[in-house]
């Protein structure tokens, strides 16, 4: 998969990303989980709020949409193989949103 990331630089980003942020609350709701032997999957809604008082504009930005997870079991339990978020739609100032993604010089995190 040409656009994976590792779950240590995810992580690293997704930090550097939301510490930037003045308020956020995300609401994830999964659907239940299908398990197949040592592999499982998981269809997640997230709904997500996100506020920034420097914002040029509007300091609100909601997010809505859906979670596909899917799982690996290990030696040390079950791990997270794939996230792939799928957005419904936003409501706000999606600007903000783009210019912190911006600001850590990677594409990687959505």
């Amino acid at each position: 998969m040409d656009d994976a990331v590792s779950a240590d630089k995810w992580c690293a980003l997704s930090k550097q990303f939301y510490e930037q942020f003045d308020g956020d609350e995300h609401i994830l709701v999964p659907q239940g989980i299908v398990i197949e032997g040592d592999t499982a999957s998981c269809h997640v809604l997230m709904h997500a709020n996100h506020f920034y008082r420097a914002a040029d504009g509007s300091p609100y930005q909601a997010l809505v949409g859906t979670y596909d997870l899917r799982f690996a079991r290990s030696a040390g339990g079950w791990k997270i193989t794939e996230s792939v978020q799928g957005v419904r739609w936003t409501e706000g100032n999606w600007q903000f949103h783009n210019d912190i993604k911006g600001s850590l010089g990677n594409s990687d995190l959505t």
